[in-house]
């Protein structure tokens, strides 16, 4: 839930900014949340929330990639828009396609809301199971969905890794605890008419 992310502890070194996003490709200027976002004390305590979780998990199991997105209405559809990332800077935003397996991969589980565990992307890639795009999280991916209460899509959730079959089932189980109150809190911090009307995943 919301106060289960926020009665953690801030990290020490918790940004500044919280506003600004550091995205991929490396050299590119930081996403600007501000004119997307409501500029509210709710969405303040709900990134300094999502800085805080991932934190917290990074520090028992690291990964090279971590990043949160949220989903997002714009004009001709969705897309995933990232809220928060640790490690190697990630895309800034992923369009949401009708369901087509020669989509990304974090598009396709923004589509279905089913986690995919992957443990060697380039066999995935080999098999036409993954596109060229989807290179970006490393050969160790979690791309795990996350939702609210009512069962509805709120984001997602990637981890990444240049090791191949980087976690353990426990370890990544702590991942998606993270996942499933992000989710949570996200349907609670923003508003209403933020999310794109769709039915319960």
């Amino acid at each position: 839930t919301l106060n289960a992310v926020f009665n953690v502890a801030e990290p020490e070194g918790l940004p500044e900014n919280l506003w600004q996003v550091s995205t991929a490709p490396a050299d590119a200027p930081p996403l600007d949340l501000r004119p997307i976002l409501p500029d509210t004390p709710a969405v303040d305590g709900l990134l300094r929330g999502i800085y805080t979780e991932l934190d917290s998990v990074l520090s028992r199991h690291p990964a090279n990639a971590v990043a949160v997105y949220v989903k997002q209405m714009v004009a001709g559809g969705n897309r995933l828009l990232c809220l928060s990332q640790r490690g190697q800077p990630l895309p800034a935003v992923w369009s949401i396609q009708p369901q087509d397996e020669q989509q990304p991969l974090l598009s396709r589980v923004a589509h279905t809301a089913w986690a995919t565990v992957i443990d060697d992307a380039p066999q995935w890639l080999a098999w036409g199971d993954l596109v060229a795009e989807d290179r970006v999280l490393g050969a160790s991916q979690l791309v795990l969905p996350m939702v609210d209460e009512q069962g509805r899509l709120t984001g997602v959730l990637a981890v990444g890794d240049a090791r191949p079959r980087a976690w353990s089932a426990e370890e990544q189980c702590w991942w998606v605890a993270a996942a499933l109150s992000l989710g949570q809190a996200l349907s609670q911090a923003l508003p209403p008419d933020w999310w794109p009307p769709q039915e319960a995943v």
